[in-house]
């Protein structure tokens, strides 16, 4: 099986032996290129994603250097826009210390679209807007630029790399839905793929998800486990990108009902449209109760089906690939393995021997594949690691914090690394809670202590605090971050969690000591830190740790409920100027709350 990747309208055939191009094309990438040859020309390449979450990557050298999602800078969640990102392409020219005139290539992604349809007149807009006429820009299918990211940010020499979301591109009038790919060394392969059908309404409106309004045409099309999950998600009541708050939810109770799966090999399996949605609309119409309320006193059962639904498919699914294609290393990529219980279920239950999720699993992440794509096509294959990750945003110096600091008229100590750790180790473990800004910003909706609220998790009331100071609902849980060597001391893992991307059980002598951090299921989504990685971090635990007995602290997103994680200083001062947040540190300054009025987010 092929895929493919569009150079304006040139047709570029992958062949058989991925990533060196076949004879019906005008060049080729060779294995042992002289690298000699290509010493004079700018080894660069952006990658650029249009849709929700926008942004943009940049791969120098073969090195992923940099990564910015849009809404991080224009402050519109999720950033939907069918524009280019131009905000984020021009941050991650800057993160580089680079300039458009240096690029080699640039990789394009979109969603619903036949990306070689719409190549020719998004390159003309991008060579306007870089003042480039001459660059090659390459249009990378939606699920291959996942596949890219996902394999590419791995440790693994062979692995099968899953791809899962919502919907992908446009191939025969369906959409991608699920596709398989193989890695070996450099070499990347699409080896199946499952398609959906299009539904007559969009995915957020009552036809799509509400078995009453469905028309009986659209019943019975084939559908991505994606958007099965996103059914249940806004039949709940919950919005787009709200999936997170379906599996919080799932966990307070029972299944309404136990989907049955029909056994399957591969990704032949069928899920309908109506899957789900009949036994629903079944025990609605036996309550005798009106529909709303039946939705409103069974949304915690509600989640907890479609949760069991998503399980069920997907760890027959990854049984059957493992079986069939005898590896057990295993990327994952799309916004269906951003669910931590997922991943945690597919590590416990299947023989996945080792787990790579991509932090930016979603579409903040095809920027990422995008890059490292182009950077392949025009000149050798990138290098293949994690090194990169997670922290590919951007940083500010002591004088952009300065002058955010005086702009608000604000008192700020500035304090050495370990007086600092100290200082907040006692604050915290004092009840305040702090909010935290230091170096680049992490990658992907899940907050990495670069951009995040900190608090004491031996608390008992420390959740209702943070959700009502978030303005988030009481029944959403907050994560842990721990030093890396004592994870799995508190935490049921079966490997390293540096992400946050695996939700396993708190050991049962802890959930009591440490309630903030344990959901109603007695599980914890686990971000891990190493002393040599993030030593600043880490160093913050062990003094907690001296405080109270337990390296382990809340760690949650630095925003409130519908905003981005913030990114400047700026923002991170309006967020805690308009919270309940009792301290902001930035890098090393250090500003205690004082009573003032609200700002604006425009100030």
């Amino acid at each position: 099986m092929e895929f493919y990747i569009w150079k304006l309208k040139l047709f570029t055939c992958w062949s058989s032996v991925p990533l060196t191009l076949c004879k019906c094309c005008e060049t080729t990438v060779q294995d042992d290129i002289d690298n000699s040859e290509l010493s004079m020309l700018p080894r660069i390449s952006l990658g650029i994603h249009i849709g929700h979450d926008r942004g943009a990557a940049l791969v120098r050298e073969g090195e992923l250097v940099a990564q910015m999602s849009e809404e991080r800078l224009d402050r519109i969640k999720h950033s939907n826009s069918p524009k280019l990102p131009y905000k984020s392409i021009r941050a991650v020219l800057k993160i580089a210390g680079t300039t458009p005139d240096r690029l080699g290539s640039i990789g394009l992604s979109y969603t619903n679209v036949v990306i070689a349809d719409i190549i020719d007149q998004l390159s003309d807009e991008i060579r306007e807007f870089l003042n480039l006429p001459d660059v090659p820009i390459y249009g990378i299918g939606h699920h291959d630029c996942h596949a890219w990211s996902a394999y590419y940010t791995s440790d693994f020499n062979n692995a099968l790399i899953l791809v899962a979301d919502g919907a992908g591109d446009i191939i025969d009038n369906k959409l991608e839905s699920e596709s398989l790919y193989v890695g070996k060394k450099n070499h990347l392969k699409l080896v199946e793929r499952r398609l959906q059908d299009f539904g007559n309404s969009r995915i957020d409106r009552r036809n799509s998800f509400n078995l009453t309004y469905m028309s009986e045409v659209d019943r019975v099309k084939q559908i991505s486990l994606g958007r099965k999950y996103e059914q249940f998600t806004y039949l709940i009541g919950f919005g787009h990108g709200h999936a997170g708050k379906t599996m919080a939810l799932a966990s307070y109770a029972d299944p309404l009902f136990k989907k049955s799966v029909e056994p399957f090999n591969g990704l032949d399996f069928s899920l309908t449209f109506d899957d789900g949605l009949v036994e629903i609309d079944k025990l609605w119409r036996k309550s005798g109760e009106p529909w709303h309320r039946f939705i409103h006193h069974n949304s915690q059962q509600i989640a907890a089906a479609g949760q069991y639904m998503l399980e069920a498919y997907a760890l027959q699914l990854v049984k059957k690939i493992l079986l069939r294609r005898q590896n057990k290393n295993l990327c994952a990529a799309g916004g269906l393995f951003l669910n931590c219980q997922l991943n945690q279920r597919i590590l416990k239950d299947t023989k996945v021997s080792k787990l790579h999720v991509i932090p930016s699993a979603g579409d903040d992440g095809q920027c990422v594949g995008a890059a490292l794509a182009a950077f392949a096509q025009e000149y050798v294959f990138p290098n293949r690691n994690s090194s990169a990750l997670p922290y590919l945003g951007k940083s500010y110096s002591d004088r952009e914090i300065e002058k955010s600091i005086n702009h608000f008229k604000l008192r700020a100590k500035y304090l050495k690394d370990e007086t600092l750790t100290k200082q907040l180790a006692r604050d915290i473990a004092g009840g305040l809670v702090i909010g935290f800004l230091r170096g680049r910003s992490e990658i992907g909706p899940r907050a990495l202590c670069h951009r995040s609220i900190l608090a004491d998790p031996r608390r008992k009331n420390i959740t209702k605090k943070l959700n009502l100071l978030k303005r988030r609902e009481l029944f959403r849980p907050f994560a842990p971050v721990v030093v890396s060597e004592a994870q799995f001391t508190y935490f049921d893992l079966a490997q390293d969690s540096p992400y946050m991307l695996l939700a396993a059980e708190v050991r049962p002598e802890y959930r009591k000591k440490l309630p903030g951090i344990t959901h109603i299921d007695s599980t914890a989504r686990v971000q891990s830190v190493a002393k040599n990685a993030e030593p600043f971090v880490y160093g913050l635990l062990k003094a907690f740790e001296s405080e109270t007995g337990f390296p382990v602290l809340i760690n949650t997103s630095f925003n409130i409920a519908g905003d981005p994680m913030v990114e400047a200083p700026h923002d991170a001062i309006v967020t805690f100027l308009n919270s309940e947040i009792d301290i902001l540190v930035m890098e090393n300054y250090y500003i205690k709350k004082r009573k003032r009025p609200a700002v604006k987010k425009s100030e």
